[in-house]
């Protein structure tokens, strides 16, 4: 929901910006991800994983985490106002770039508290933090919007939220759970920032290898290509965020489990795992390829026309993403998470590459062909480490049966173009899940228990 809502808001963000406004603000988000990553370094994680282990030691990392990462925002937004100022952007550019700087620090704050929630069991206070602060978001954008304010106060709104959320987080940890000394412990420190690291490095290598190509484009093509190809973008990100993500969140501590109590189940699951995201990402991909330019008309508007290209090239990298996701979860399951990381760098480096050969060509299309690329190396990578310890059958006859019904699916969508977006989208996934069902792709079991949950919703 919390995504849904953020994904929503940046829709009605780009539609009011405009391509060139919204390439201006694309870039400052990109960049100040990934300049902003020295705020963090890896801590949160860390933390995690050791209250986790001990609640008790909440009380005996938290004053002195909040004092490293005071330190080290405080180092990375005089980073980020030196490079942005030798970078010779616009004034705008620059002005967005220090309010979402001070965002992303404030936001780096609020994981932390998230992630402490997490280590304590108590979820339902980040699931209200992360909502109060998506919807004070929203509110404030489309106060923007409705009063026809421009590319700084909607940078505002991002700080507003994100000083909502960070507020909100640590008022319930110090009144509930912590109320930390202010003390300064060196052997601490060094203890925090030593462990701290590898997951540092993992978090670099992924920030860099997903925003890295919004920030080429913008310094070797411009403001306005960079609204174009990250309109395409957004939708990617945010079905992957929408569906993967909360899925892998759901798999990941049953694959942790059974690694360890029963191989069997481990490959149970983990084949499942793959099958079910085989069985929406084909689909999807697709149907977006196919409606590309219903969609970025309907969401963006004709401004953004130039998207649609991106967005059926883009497209593609949906079906690396989803089961990429899969892979990195199941390498972490087993405790391989090093080996993702070095996948991640490997793709950072590839990335960088592509955008380099690509873009002078090509342009924004030539960062939608080296995102899919990048995946695919990713994707293979994964695979390849996965395979050294894990040996997990594929189901080919599953695949089969997926392709027939998107084929048809694309056929059906293709000769009924002229009903509206709603009946044509229907009638694309009533087509694949009878073609599906026809083609006895789902056994007794799993039927009788789609039926047992609709029974008990109704």
């Amino acid at each position: 929901i919390c995504n849904g809502l953020y994904f929503v808001t940046f829709i009605y963000i780009a539609k009011h910006l405009g391509s060139t406004d919204f390439g201006k603000l694309s870039f400052a988000l990109a960049f100040t991800l990934v300049a902003g990553l020295l705020s963090d370094f890896g801590i949160k994680t860390y933390i995690l994983r050791e209250v986790a282990k001990d609640k008790s030691n909440l009380d005996k990392y938290l004053s002195n985490t909040l004092l490293i990462k005071s330190v080290f925002a405080l180092i990375n937004f005089i980073l980020i106002f030196i490079i942005i100022n030798i970078l010779n952007y616009p004034s705008d550019t620059v002005s967005v770039v220090y309010i979402l700087s001070l965002s992303i620090i404030a936001n780096s704050f609020t994981l932390l508290g998230n992630f402490i929630f997490r280590a304590l069991a108590k979820t339902e206070y980040e699931l209200v933090v992360s909502f109060v602060g998506r919807v004070f978001f929203l509110c404030l954008s489309l106060l923007c919007i409705l009063f026809n304010l421009g590319l700084i106060p909607i940078s505002l709104a991002f700080l507003g939220g994100n000083i909502i959320s960070f507020l909100l987080c640590w008022i319930i940890i110090f009144k509930k759970f912590s109320r930390p000394k202010l003390e300064i412990n060196f052997t601490i420190w060094k203890l925090i920032l030593k462990n701290s690291f590898p997951f540092a490095i993992t978090e670099i290598f992924t920030e860099i290898y997903f925003r890295i190509d919004l920030i080429m484009l913008s310094m070797m093509k411009g403001d306005m290509v960079v609204g174009f190809y990250n309109a395409a973008y957004q939708l990617i990100e945010g079905l992957a965020k929408l569906i993967p993500s909360s899925f892998m969140g759901a798999l990941l501590p049953i694959l942790s489990y059974y690694f360890i109590s029963s191989e069997k189940a481990f490959k149970n699951y983990l084949q499942k795992g793959f099958e079910i995201l085989i069985l929406l990402v084909l689909p999807l991909t697709a149907g977006l390829f196919m409606l590309s330019e219903r969609f970025t008309l309907l969401i963006y508007g004709k401004e953004f026309f130039p998207s649609i290209k991106a967005l059926q090239i883009l497209s593609i990298s949906l079906i690396f993403i989803f089961i990429n996701s899969l892979l990195g979860t199941a390498l972490t399951s087993i405790n391989k998470q090093h080996l993702w990381a070095i996948g991640a760098g490997i793709c950072m480096v590839v990335n960088i590459v592509l955008n380099l050969i690509l873009i002078p060509p090509f342009s924004y299309l030539g960062s939608s062909y080296a995102t899919v690329i990048t995946e695919g190396v990713l994707f293979l990578s994964g695979i390849w480490f996965l395979k050294q310890y894990v040996s997990v059958p594929f189901n080919y006859l599953l695949l089969g049966k997926v392709l027939i019904g998107c084929l048809i699916m694309s056929l059906l969508i293709y000769n009924l173009s002229f009903l509206v977006l709603p009946l044509l989208i229907l009638a694309g996934i009533l087509s694949y899940l009878i073609v599906l069902l026809l083609l006895n792709t789902f056994t007794k079991a799993e039927i009788g228990i789609v039926k047992e949950i609709f029974a008990k919703s109704n």
